[in-house]
């Protein structure tokens, strides 16, 4: 989160709207939002509870119980709703790095 946070101009500049789906229900999902400073209205972040996981089935997270549960994954979806660019960790640490994912945003603007 502090590497998103640090980035918030180019993801503005972008015009990309950063949104964090988590799987918390809604008091545990703000608490963690709050304690992380996602709060912060400057970021223009958006944080959406999904303890249902309605979101995340949509878009195929996987779940795996043995691993802590979710796997981190990242999507870039274009202003008209098409899905551009996915990726899913194969492991909590298998995130890619932020240039890679300020590329991919760049390729969609």
């Amino acid at each position: 989160m502090a590497q998103l946070r640090r980035h918030a101009q180019e993801f503005s500049a972008l015009k990309v709207r950063v949104v964090i789906v988590g799987p918390e229900k809604t008091a545990a999902f703000a608490a963690y939002w709050n304690k992380a400073g996602l709060d912060d209205v400057a970021l223009n972040f958006v944080g959406i509870p999904d303890p249902e996981h309605q979101i995340l089935n949509l878009y195929a997270q996987p779940n795996r119980l043995l691993r802590l549960g979710r796997m981190p994954m990242q999507v870039l979806i274009d202003q008209t709703g098409v899905l551009r660019w996915k990726h899913i960790g194969s492991s909590m640490a298998d995130i890619p790095a932020l240039e890679i994912v300020l590329g991919e945003c760049r390729k969609v603007a």
